[in-house]
């Protein structure tokens, strides 16, 4: 079965004194959403920019797209990389969630200047933080 996949970057526009509960309520309605429309995925926050890999049936993905797209909470979203694929990265999570950390911000902006010089490497520094950081900082509730 092909699974297709979306990655992007966004800037998020809440204000800082309620990125947290913004945050905390993407998540809880993504992986209600998700798993409805049988997608998984993992989304980073840095306090400034999400980054978030979904993947699962074409429609699904789609949905999700043109709901992000319209929601007021990003900004500036940038396409990193679709493609189509025969296995999932993130099976078993709805949304994995690694929230705000120096650590991952920094990492998130360097591999978002390299994709502007080199899309692939910079998607895939992007798709290695997502597998490195999201599952281990997930409550255990959120797995699907």
């Amino acid at each position: 079965m092909k699974i297709s996949s979306w990655l992007y970057a966004s800037t998020g526009t809440m204000l800082p004194s309620e990125a947290d509960v913004e945050v905390h309520d993407i998540v809880r309605q993504a992986q209600t959403r998700n798993e409805s429309l049988h997608v998984t995925g993992a989304l980073l926050w840095t306090e400034e920019r999400f980054v978030q890999f979904i993947e699962g049936p074409a429609g699904g993905i789609s949905t999700l797209q043109s709901s992000i797209l319209r929601d007021a909470r990003h900004q500036s979203i940038v396409t990193i990389k679709c493609q189509d694929s025969n296995e999932r990265l993130f099976p078993g999570w709805a949304l994995a969630y690694a929230g705000p950390s120096q650590v991952v911000a920094k990492a998130v902006e360097q591999a978002i200047s390299i994709s502007r010089k080199d899309i692939t490497a910079g998607a895939e520094m992007l798709i290695e933080l997502l597998k490195h950081f999201s599952p281990s900082c997930v409550e255990a509730e959120t797995r699907a």
